[in-house]
């Protein structure tokens, strides 16, 4: 069997890892939605360990000419670390599991700035 060489930092807490992909899976089900509306024109979602990733962005929104960078947290305390950790200038949406997909993609509108884009 062939080593990849790739470093595994078996300290990670498993659970957040999984709560963060499925945070990001919600929110690329709402992006689906928004693209089939004919609302943005495509998105992107980063792959581990990529340019975009270790940036601290978990997606790229395409609206029109605009491009919007979009990281994804489980919770509140998340978006403080991020934001110690790469700046303000990537907005964040928190993935709470007792909203639903309507207030998610609401939330969505309002981080970004989709909601002012799509008015104008």
């Amino acid at each position: 069997m062939k080593n990849s060489g790739r470093v595994v930092d078996l300290s990670l807490d498993v659970d957040s890892l999984l709560r963060g992909t499925r945070s990001e899976d919600r929110v690329e089900k709402v992006l689906q939605f928004i693209l089939y509306l004919g609302l943005i024109r495509d998105y992107l979602r980063a792959k581990p360990n990529d340019d975009f990733d270790n940036a601290g962005i978990d997606f790229v929104i395409y609206l029109g000419d605009e491009i919007i960078p979009l990281q994804v947290k489980s919770s509140y305390k998340g978006v403080e670390e991020h934001f110690r950790q790469h700046g303000r200038s990537v907005p964040c949406v928190v993935v709470l599991d007792n909203r639903d997909d309507g207030e998610l993609m609401s939330q969505l509108f309002q981080t970004t700035g989709l909601d002012k884009l799509l008015v104008a």
